[in-house]
């Protein structure tokens, strides 16, 4: 027995120098390098970096702890409010419908698909190419780039127009809540539960306007895309958003955030100016 015991404490070390090396050349990276890993070059922007890491290690390896929240903010929200906000947005929710009949029809028959369609199942089946977080990332870039910002007076000669998204990739143009509109239905038409999805509107403290984003919760955490930048953010690393309203399939629901939000883990803001100024967002 007493030699056993010492063949086995002998054997211990190589036994873990063979995993170590097993797990070496199936590309595995030991945990004491996983933060060099995600950080390996300070240069790239957060989707650059991104789409590098995902090519090097399971998305799941290299982030950052996650903070599994019910809300985005770890807010709690109070509803269902009513007023203009909730009418721009149940409008969006009763025309969804008619799109994804569209979107069907389309699937079945390309060649009798309208253009407008086309462009957004573009960006939907692009997606769809991707693995896990990426597909995510893809649709936030795929909607920034093909929608250019121009307001609602100028292209619809109206104060606020909420645009469904074949609206918006009819002209491939829109202001922020069209962006977020986009993204949160294209994010539905890849499978994303009701439950993980937000289109919200926050205060932009340092411009003294609204704005609209799309969130979404992917494994515990809430990524909010912005069509002010292609990089996808966490929401504990974001300071500049005063967040005001939930939307989602329910409605229209108020945030408050907690007192115990953790302002020290969040990032510094984003200055750079919107390319136009939108009309104010309608508030109940």
């Amino acid at each position: 027995m007493s030699s056993l015991r010492w063949l086995g404490r002998a054997a211990a070390p190589a036994v873990f120098a063979l995993c170590f090396a097993f797990l070496t050349r199936a590309g595995a990276t030991p945990a004491a390098n996983v933060d060099v890993a995600f950080n390996f070059d300070p240069r790239l922007s957060g989707f650059d970096a991104a789409v590098t890491l995902a090519s090097l290690l399971p998305f799941e390896v290299a982030t950052p702890p996650i903070s599994r929240l019910a809300e985005p903010f770890g807010a709690k929200l109070t509803g269902p409010v009513k007023g203009g906000l909730q009418k721009k947005w149940l409008g969006v929710l009763h025309k969804l419908p008619l799109e994804r009949r569209i979107l069907a029809r389309c699937r079945a028959n390309a060649d009798r698909c309208p253009p407008p369609a086309k462009r957004f199942l573009a960006v939907i089946q692009k997606a769809l190419t991707q693995d896990g977080v990426m597909r995510i990332a893809e649709i936030n870039r795929a909607v920034n780039l093909d929608v250019r910002p121009v307001d609602d007076m100028t292209q619809y000669h109206v104060l606020d127009l909420w645009a469904t998204p074949l609206m918006t990739f009819t002209s491939n143009a829109g202001d922020c809540e069209d962006y977020a509109i986009a993204k949160y239905v294209a994010l539905q038409e890849i499978g994303i539960a009701d439950e993980d999805l937000r289109l919200l509107v926050v205060h932009l403290a340092a411009k003294n306007e609204d704005h609209a984003v799309a969130a979404v919760r992917y494994d515990g955490r809430w990524l909010v895309l912005d069509n002010r930048t292609f990089e996808m953010r966490d929401d504990s690393q974001i300071g500049e958003y005063e967040p005001l309203f939930a939307l989602d399939s329910e409605g229209v629901k108020r945030m408050a955030l907690p007192a115990a939000w953790p302002p020290e883990h969040r990032r510094t803001p984003i200055t750079a100016a919107l390319p136009y100024r939108s009309a104010p967002l309608p508030r109940p």
